[in-house]
C-alpha cells in the first residue's frame, strides 16, 4: 500500500444463455504472424525447489520446438466434466513436429463417470497430447467427448493440491525441462474470482475441492524465477481479467488473456486455437492471444449447440504496458483524493454508469475513466482520467464483448459502492505499490486502518 501525496463466483462454467447479435471485437494493427521468433527471455534460477520425483532421469529431453503449450486443469471440483472434455478436444489436433501440447488434469470424484469413455479415475495425471484419429476439429462437443483419451500418461501424480503454487510451478518446470521450446504458453483452467485473496471459499483461481484455491498474490510464487519467461498466460476462469491480476503476473509473462465477466462453457475452443498454431507455429505470443479472443467471440456468437451469453467478454493484454497503466491510475486516484469532497458527486455519477460484472464491485476501468472525463469540468481531473483511457488502449490490444457488456474495454478494477466488500490485502503488488485502495477508502469515507481485510 502506497500513501499518496497529490462474491463467490462458483460458476466458472455455466450453460450459455440467450445472446443478442450485437458484439464488438477489436484488434490493433501492430505485430502479426510475421513477427520474428526470438528465444524466450532468460531469468534467474528458480527459488522454489522442484520435487525430485517430477523429472525422471530416464526421460529423454526432446529437441527444441517452436512452442510448448501447457494446460493446467484444476478440475478437482464441479468443472471435472470440462477438464475431461478439454483433453478430448486437444486430441482433435495433437502435438506436432513444431508444437508440444502437454496437460496436467486433476479430477474429482462423483461428477463424471464411465459415460465419458475415459474412466472414472481421480487424482492428477500428466499427458503428452497426441492426435486421436477418431476426433476432428469441427465435430460437435458430444462427438469429441465420447471418444476415449489416447494421449500417453507421462506421470500419474495421485492426489495433489492444484491450489498450491508449488504444484503449479512443478508442472511448468516439468514442461519446460522435458519439452523445450522457443515460446511457452500456460493455460490455467478452473474456477475464478479475480483479485480475491482470502474472503471467499474460492479465492482467485485453480480451485481444488481437497485443498482450497490459489490466491491471486500466490500465482507469482509459482512463476517467479522460471528458467524462461512465458509468452502467454491465459485464465480459462471467471472474472480474472483485472488490473490486479495483470499487475501480479506482469514480470513473468509477455501477454495475458482473460475475461472480466463470468466464463461460459467451453470458453474459447482449444482445438481451434491449437489447430491454427500447429498449422502456423511461427505465431508470436500476441498472435495466439488474438486468436484466443477471436475464437471466444466466435463461439459466443455462432455456436450451434448452445445459446451464447450477452454478457460475455474476453481480452488480450500486453503486460509490458501494465506498469504504466498502474501509474496513470495512481495519478488519477491522487487527483480524485485531493479534490474530495467537491468531485465526489461526479465520481459517483460516473461509477453508477460504468460497466459492472458478476461482482458489482468489479468495474471496467477504462469505461469509468472515460465517463469521469466526460462528466467533470475540472481540467486536472479530466486530463488524469484521459491518460488512463489512453494507456488502457495501449495495454488492451484485442477485445471482445457481448451486447450486455457494451462498456467493457478489457480490464476491470476493484471499485465498490459501499462496504463491506472484503477490500484488498497488502499481498497484492498493485496495492503495495500504488494508491487506488487509499482512494477507494476515502471515497467510501472509511479510514483505511479500520477496513475489513480478510
Amino acid at each position: 500500500m502506497k500513501k499518496l501525496s497529490g462474491i463467490v463466483a462458483s460458476l466458472l462454467f455455466v450453460p450459455a444463455l440467450g445472446f443478442a447479435n450485437e458484439n464488438k471485437i477489436t484488434f490493433d494493427q501492430t505485430g502479426g504472424i510475421t513477427e520474428i521468433i526470438s528465444q524466450a527471455e532468460q531469468v534467474a534460477p528458480d527459488l522454489i525447489p522442484v520435487p525430485a520425483s517430477s523429472i525422471r532421469p530416464e526421460e529423454k529431453v526432446s529437441k527444441v520446438k517452436k512452442w510448448t503449450v501447457m494446460f493446467y486443469m484444476a478440475c478437482d471440483n464441479d468443472t471435472e466434466e470440462w477438464g475431461v472434455y478439454e483433453i478430448d478436444a486437444l486430441e482433435a489436433v495433437g502435438s506436432s513436429p513444431q508444437v508440444n501440447i502437454v496437460a496436467q488434469l486433476d479430477r474429482a470424484k462423483g461428477f463424471v463417470g464411465s459415460e465419458s469413455n475415459d474412466g472414472d479415475w481421480t487424482g492428477a495425471k500428466r499427458f503428452y497430447i497426441t492426435k486421436d484419429p477418431q476426433s476432428e476439429v469441427g465435430q460437435t462437443q458430444e462427438e469429441i467427448y465420447y471418444t476415449p483419451h489416447v494421449s500417453q500418461v507421462m506421470e500419474d501424480l495421485g492426489e495433489v493440491n492444484m491450489a498450491n503454487p508449488g504444484v503449479l510451478r512443478d508442472f511448468v518446470m516439468w514442461g519446460m525441462k522435458n519439452y523445450p521450446a522457443e515460446r511457452y504458453a500456460l493455460i490455467m483452467m478452473s474456477h475464478g474470482t479475480g483479485y480475491r485473496d482470502g474472503e471467499f471459499a474460492v479465492k482467485a483461481t485453480n480451485y481444488d475441492d481437497t485443498g482450497g484455491s490459489m490466491a491471486t498474490s500466490a500465482i507469482k510464487d509459482a512463476l517467479k524465477n522460471l528458467p524462461f519467461k512465458l509468452d502467454l498466460i491465459d485464465f480459462k476462469a471467471c472474472l480474472m481479467g483485472m488490473i490486479e491480476t495483470a499487475y501480479e503476473i506482469k514480470d513473468y509473462a509477455k501477454y495475458m488473456t482473460a475475461t472480466e465477466e463470468m466464463s461460459w462453457t467451453p470458453c474459447w475452443s482449444a482445438e481451434k486455437v491449437m489447430k491454427e498454431l500447429v498449422e502456423n507455429p511461427n505465431m508470436s505470443g500476441s498472435d495466439i492471444s488474438r486468436r484466443i479472443v477471436y475464437h471466444y467471440g466466435d463461439y459466443m456468437d455462432n455456436d450451434p449447440q448452445h445459446n451464447p451469453h450477452p454478457n460475455a467478454t474476453y481480452s488480450a493484454i500486453d503486460l509490458v504496458q501494465v506498469e504504466e497503466l498502474a501509474k496513470t491510475l495512481d495519478a488519477l486516484a491522487g487527483t480524485m483524493m485531493s479534490g474530495m469532497p467537491a468531485v465526489k458527486p461526479k465520481i459517483k455519477e460516473a461509477r453508477a454508469k460504468t460497466q459492472r460484472y458478476h461482482f458489482p464491485w468489479h468495474v471496467d476501468l477504462q469505461h469509468f475513466a472515460g465517463l469521469l472525463a466526460g462528466t467533470t469540468q475540472d481540467e486536472t481531473l479530466k486530463n488524469a482520467a484521459l491518460k488512463v483511457v489512453e494507456q488502457n488502449k495501449k495495454a488492451v490490444f484485442a477485445e471482445y464483448h457481448g451486447s450486455k457488456s457494451a462498456g467493457s474495454r478489457g480490464l476491470a478494477i476493484y471499485f465498490p459502492s459501499d462496504y463491506p466488500r472484503g477490500g484488498y490485502t497488502n499481498s497484492l503488488g498493485f496495492v503495495k505499490n500504488y494508491g487506488w485502495d487509499e482512494f477507494v477508502n476515502k471515497f467510501l469515507e472509511r479510514d483505511a486502518s479500520s477496513r475489513l481485510i480478510p
